[in-house]
């Protein structure tokens, strides 16, 4: 009677299971994570952009570039990895446009908006480079190995 009720044996954290790569796995987290942060800032602009967003813009897609590149490369825990990412990658200059805000800087709507699309272009212009042109680092890569999408 009880073995009506018990779950399928469908196991999803078998990556042999189900085909998921190492490699797969990076372009779904980092993919995911870019396209939001993209759409995020993307519908977060007015329609009376300045031209001096790109240059935060482009900063800001530079200073995302440059963390995941160094990341990537070093032989770090994913938790670690995940808190660099966080703080300086995304905290940091966000809480610059918050405190922006509180101070009634009237452009700050604008500059966060900036950063934002600046960083999904960032971590998806990074992972096409080292992701679909050129290979993963092994670094990410084994770090990847074992953990569940």
């Amino acid at each position: 009677m009880l073995d009506a009720f018990r779950p399928a044996t469908l196991k999803l954290n078998r990556d042999d299971e189900l085909n998921v790569t190492p490699e797969r796995k990076v372009l779904l987290i980092d993919g995911l994570v870019g396209a939001g942060a993209l759409l995020n800032g993307a519908l977060s602009f007015s329609l009376s952009v300045q031209r001096w967003v790109v240059f935060v813009l482009v900063g800001a897609a530079l200073w995302i570039t440059g963390i995941y590149y160094w990341v990537d490369r070093t032989a770090i825990e994913e938790s670690l990895r995940n808190v660099l990412v966080g703080s300086f990658g995304i905290a940091g200059p966000f809480l610059v446009g918050l405190t922006m805000a509180l101070l009634d800087y009237p452009l700050a709507p604008t500059v966060v908006a900036g950063v934002m699309t600046g960083y999904g272009l960032g971590i998806l212009g990074y992972r096409v480079v080292y992701g679909l042109v050129r290979p993963i680092p092994d670094c990410r890569l084994e770090r990847m190995r074992g953990r569940a999408v």
